[in-house]
């Protein structure tokens, strides 16, 4: 509490959410993407994040915090029941590929990495000064 401004907790909260989108849906065999699915479309359920009209995401800031902690109420259930059938409920449960993910899936496919990072490659750039 207090320790960022509220401007650094919105970019924090934003980063958190857009993390949760992935190019394509994979299947139940990647353990971290089934995870990162299932907290996406949580946050999409409990109206955490939207797609506009224009495609883009907004993350409703009343709503992520609500839903991330009710999440996590709801994980900590089910851990403590000990049981692969209430897991694999769970995971059917929220394990769902949602239109909204599929067309932010497509943009990310189509986004040139190049020009939305820095690529640093020092070995070649020490090797192209020396000549």
């Amino acid at each position: 509490m207090n320790y960022y401004t509220e401007e650094q907790r919105k970019k924090i909260i934003v980063i958190s959410v857009t993390d949760f989108f992935l190019m394509s849906k994979p299947p139940l065999s990647e353990a971290h993407d089934v995870r990162t699915i299932m907290q996406n479309y949580y946050f999409f359920k409990k109206k955490g994040y939207k797609l506009t009209k224009e495609g883009k995401i907004y993350v409703d800031f009343e709503n992520v915090i609500p839903a991330a902690n009710d999440m996590l109420d709801e994980i900590i259930k089910v851990q403590l029941n000990n049981t692969l059938k209430e897991g694999e409920k769970y995971v059917q449960k929220y394990f769902i590929w949602t239109k909204e993910m599929e067309i932010i899936a497509d943009k990310l496919k189509k986004l040139n990495p190049s020009l939305n990072c820095k690529i640093e490659n020092k070995l070649a750039d020490k090797l192209l000064s020396e000549k």
